[in-house]
């Protein structure tokens, strides 16, 4: 504590400064509670949200498959009561579709907010391929669509009610953690003891998901890995495609996210 001498007119005084530094700063974590909890954990991603990744670039078929359970009635895999619900066979061909026309670079889209209503507008290029044009028509034939000039209505549900409606049943994080939890390769001896259910064989996993592998002892590499009781649940590293599903979750967090953040923290963590 350094100090020092203060000579005045009137007299002697002495001041000091006190100062201190720590190399151990703290960081602070605010858990979700509450509505704010239930509404970015239980409540359907926005369809608008969707299709604006979308738009930005983000892979159609990976975001459809992830968050999506159905388009005008035409259903993805589902999980209900633990039990996987097979999707038809025509949402992965139209998501493989909608990815080919994303590419094409023939094709883009906006979505648009006008009087209440949410509208995603297709845009083509003067000239097309011949490929782009069947994948268009597949796509407004499975869909039963019938656009204004390229201009659908977005509305939240499984079953559209006009040929110009585009009806979205998405997902809430809930359900697109449950639907990856059904993914893991769970060790057969949990399954045996009713701990959990079987999940599908390999040949049932839809491409585009997280594939999670367990076993008794950690792998030599990994994207990422965690031990759950007697177990190693791990993502291989050389898996391109769940960890980029994985590195998805933490964009469909924030288009789930609604609430305000609150100003104070609840609880502080120092870091040694």
């Amino acid at each position: 504590m350094p100090s020092a001498t203060l000579v005045t007119p009137g007299g002697v005084g002495t001041a000091s400064v006190v100062g201190a530094w720590s190399d151990r700063p703290t960081i602070s974590y605010t858990p979700l509670t509450g509505r704010r909890f239930a509404q970015s954990l239980l409540s359907p991603i926005p369809p608008a949200a969707i299709f604006s990744l979308i738009a930005a670039g983000y892979p159609a078929d990976a975001v459809l498959l992830a968050t999506v359970r159905a388009i005008n009635g035409v259903w993805n895999d589902t999980i209900e009561g633990g039990e996987r619900r097979p999707g038809d066979p025509a949402f992965f061909a139209l998501v493989e579709a909608l990815r080919r026309v994303q590419l094409s670079r023939a094709f883009s889209i906006e979505v648009k907010q006008e009087g209440g209503k949410e509208s995603v507008i297709a845009i083509f290029a003067a000239r097309q391929d011949p490929e782009l044009v069947r994948d268009v028509a597949f796509i407004g034939s499975t869909l039963g669509l019938e656009t204004r000039n390229g201009e659908v209505d977005l509305a939240f549900g499984a079953v559209q009610r006009r040929p110009d409606e585009l009806a979205v049943l998405s997902r809430s994080m809930l359900e697109i953690m449950i639907d990856i939890a059904a993914t893991i390769d769970v060790p057969p001896e949990h399954v045996s003891s009713g701990k959990t259910f079987a999940n599908p064989p390999d040949g049932a996993r839809r491409q585009g998901r997280v594939r999670i592998f367990s076993g008794r002892e950690p792998p030599a590499e990994s994207f990422t890995q965690v031990r759950y009781g007697d177990y190693w649940y791990w993502i291989p590293a050389t898996d391109f495609a769940s960890k980029r599903a994985l590195t998805y979750l933490l964009l469909f967090f924030s288009l789930a996210e609604t609430g305000v953040v609150p100003s104070a923290p609840v609880l502080t963590i120092p870091v040694q």
